[in-house]
């Protein structure tokens, strides 16, 4: 049995104090769930904070993005060696944001992941399609999506990092894909690495959901099967709320594997 995932990105919603005031409560709040896989991804001026206040705990945390350089001449960009300094365990990466405002694309993320697995950071690596299209086309473009991703990545490896489905046009919106859809989805990507890199590689791997989730949606999303876990936007800004999907969606995972 996979072991649930829950984490959020909380991009540049909140000022460096409100941030730094949102990982304390996060940190009082949710300590508890050590059965949860549990992550969060801060903007680099808060990572030397998240370190003081969510290590030692189990919500992991990191950085939104990262370059694959081990050094070099890349102003403005975050090594995989300094995350590791600050005592990051994950990293976000490929998000639809970063593709669609700075042209990021799938060599680009893959060559992120390898310097992450090489680097022992826990990589989050987002795809997904960008607007609503027939499944038929949407499976395709999440194929084509894996076979550059996952370019070079050792079957063994597959359970060192995670996959969030994140279909653009679900970001940010009233509602979340529908649950059928999701599911569909989550098991094409996993049939998908199955052909790739292998059944068991497949099983080992944690797929996890995103775009506009909700405490309305959590539970019906984690008792699917191939949906192990949420990655969360804006909901999780309120911790309270954020806690009140973690506790659903747990629930519910326990449920449907029981």
């Amino acid at each position: 049995m996979r072991q649930l995932a829950v984490g959020t990105n909380i991009k540049m919603y909140l000022g460096y104090r409100d941030t730094v005031a949102w990982m304390e409560q996060l940190a009082g709040t949710l300590g508890g769930f050590r059965e949860v896989e549990l992550f969060a991804f801060v903007p680099a001026v808060c990572l030397v904070d998240a370190g003081r206040i969510l290590g030692g705990t189990p919500v992991g945390y990191g950085a939104q993005n990262m370059h694959w350089a081990e050094a070099g001449p890349y102003t403005g960009e975050l090594s995989a060696g300094m995350l590791k300094e600050l005592g990051c365990t994950h990293v976000e990466l490929g998000h639809m944001e970063r593709r669609r405002y700075f042209g990021e694309t799938d060599r680009e993320v893959n060559r992120k992941l390898r310097r992450a697995l090489d680097s022992g950071l826990r990589a989050v690596v987002c795809l997904g399609e960008e607007g609503r299209a027939a499944e038929t086309e949407v499976r395709r473009h999440l194929e084509r999506q894996l076979e550059v991703v996952l370019a070079g990545v050792d079957p063994a490896e597959t359970g060192d990092f995670l996959l969030a489905y994140e279909p653009a046009w679900a970001i940010g919106v009233d509602e979340a894909a529908s649950p059928g859809y999701v599911e569909e989805m989550h098991a094409h990507l996993r049939r998908t690495v199955a052909g790739l890199l292998g059944q068991a590689a497949a099983e080992r791997l944690k797929i996890v959901y995103g775009g506009s989730v909700t405490p309305d949606t959590a539970g019906k999303l984690c008792r699917l099967p191939d949906v192990d876990g949420l990655f969360v936007g804006r909901s999780a800004l309120d911790v309270e709320r954020f806690r009140g999907i973690i506790e659903d969606a747990s629930h519910w995972h326990n449920r449907a594997t029981d």
